[in-house]
């Protein structure tokens, strides 16, 4: 991979037209799961700053114990 994969810029760093559309990554599920990675990583350029649909995202990840599923099961309970 030619450009280096950056966690640490922001969205507010990046300009929405510089960001690929992940609809348009094809995954070819017949190539093996570090293949197929590899690909994808190769395709969207930077896995914690994409688009969706025109929508920016971005992926943040902190050092702790806690998962995705917890933090959704305590938001939903919250929400109830």
């Amino acid at each position: 991979m030619s450009s280096k994969i950056s966690q640490n810029e922001t969205l507010t760093d990046t300009s929405i037209d510089e960001l690929v559309d992940i609809k348009d990554i094809k995954i070819n599920t017949d190539l093996d799961p570090e293949e197929r990675l590899r690909r994808f990583i190769e395709e969207i350029k930077n896995p914690y700053q994409f688009k969706c649909d025109g929508i920016m995202v971005e992926s943040v990840f902190s050092d702790c114990n806690t998962t995705l599923t917890d933090r959704l099961m305590e938001y939903f309970r919250i929400m109830e």
